[in-house]
């Protein structure tokens, strides 16, 4: 395989998530408060896209909503 075929290939690999990797470098504390307010629906997403934002870990609100939705959607189903 050519190095072009490489480079395909691992562009073709899915990246992990920004949420995912926002989860991994907070300390367990804030880690548990970030996943309890990703499933309290009485908390605005606009609210915790806000406030990620304000400690500096950016990443855009589709991408929050979208984590949101997913881990709401596997919770349902256990």
């Amino acid at each position: 395989m050519g190095k072009l075929l490489d480079e395909i290939h691992d562009d073709h690999k899915p990246r992990q998530k920004a949420l995912d990797l926002i989860l991994a470098r907070l300390e367990e504390e804030d880690r548990n408060d970030l996943i309890s307010a990703l499933l309290d629906p009485s908390i605005k997403t606009s609210g915790i896209h806000r406030v990620l934002n304000k400690r500096g870990m950016k990443v855009g609100y589709d991408r929050v909503a979208d984590y949101r939705r997913e881990l709401l959607s596997r919770q349902e189903a256990e």
